[in-house]
């Protein structure tokens, strides 16, 4: 998962929300060009074509968006996708005519933005099957094995599994053994054995009572072999936005980053301390 401006997002949303909005900037100004030629150089420079053609790129993206083409949890099937991103190309259209309509200086030119949406509609398609392939590699699925057996564990079980453009594999969970318990020791081994066999890229801790449970010297091996060892309360909170607060506990809040505040964050509140003083 990659952080931006706070917020957790899967690798996989960025690859898809990044590589649409190079798709959409490449068409638009491929656009100008094919009808332009030569000329292309002074509509895009001289009369503000890169910011026509960053609104409309930011207009697609936003439309995508409202169309929950970015919300992978609920597209089930490529025709559903097919059949969203045609919507949103036509859409696009009747937008940019209305727009030419009532700002007639908006446009590029005859056909300008009608061959982008063209350009566009081809390269949407064919890189969402590129970006459906794409995600089933190895190197963008991490194996995640949880460490834990109670209500908790289970949960986190479950919202993996249930979203899958996270990007995350269970391998394996304490709850799986039907009830059987495993020493502290014995569970330290299982973990160092599916390190050494590469079944494992991040283990997520969910005990509800970590005193004398958790194998906390073959944590640290697999740390510093490179394997990620993530507190559940913290995941769930990453992938859902929402505290578990009967899970919460102190070490949790101590090593919490929203307890950060930022040079910026603190210069900000210090000149709105100064300016309400002088309201008073």
């Amino acid at each position: 998962m990659i952080r931006l401006f706070n917020v957790y997002y899967p690798l996989r949303s960025v690859i898809l929300l990044g590589g649409e909005l190079l798709l959409a900037l490449a068409s638009f100004l491929l656009a100008v060009v094919l009808q332009w030629g030569a000329d292309s150089f002074l509509v895009l420079n001289y009369e503000d074509g890169y910011l026509k053609v960053a609104f409309v790129t930011g207009l697609t993206l936003t439309f995508l968006y409202y169309f929950d083409l970015y919300d992978l949890q609920r597209l089930r099937s490529r025709g559903e996708v097919v059949f969203r991103l045609l919507v949103v190309i036509g859409i696009l259209a009747l937008v940019l005519a209305a727009l030419g309509a009532l700002f007639p200086h908006f446009l590029l030119g005859n056909g300008v933005f009608m061959v982008g949406l063209s350009l566009l509609a081809i390269s949407l398609l064919g890189w969402r099957a590129v970006y459906g392939w794409l995600v089933r590699q190895p190197f963008l699925r991490e194996r995640a094995y949880v460490l834990g057996a109670g209500e908790r564990a289970e949960a986190i079980v479950n919202a993996l599994r249930g979203r899958p453009e996270l990007g995350m594999d269970v391998v394996g969970w304490a709850g799986a053994m039907g009830g059987v318990s495993m020493s502290r020791e014995s569970l330290g081994a299982y973990l160092i054995s599916l390190w050494q066999n590469r079944q494992v890229d991040r283990v997520i801790v969910a005990l509800p009572d970590r005193r004398g449970t958790m194998p906390v010297s073959e944590l640290l091996q697999l740390r510093v072999r490179g394997v990620k060892i993530e507190d559940a309360t913290a995941l769930l909170e990453k992938i859902s936005g929402k505290l578990d607060v009967d899970a919460l506990n102190p070490s949790w809040l101590i090593y919490s980053e929203g307890f950060r505040l930022s040079a910026t964050f603190l210069f900000l509140r210090r000149v709105r301390s100064f300016g309400g003083g002088e309201r008073r």
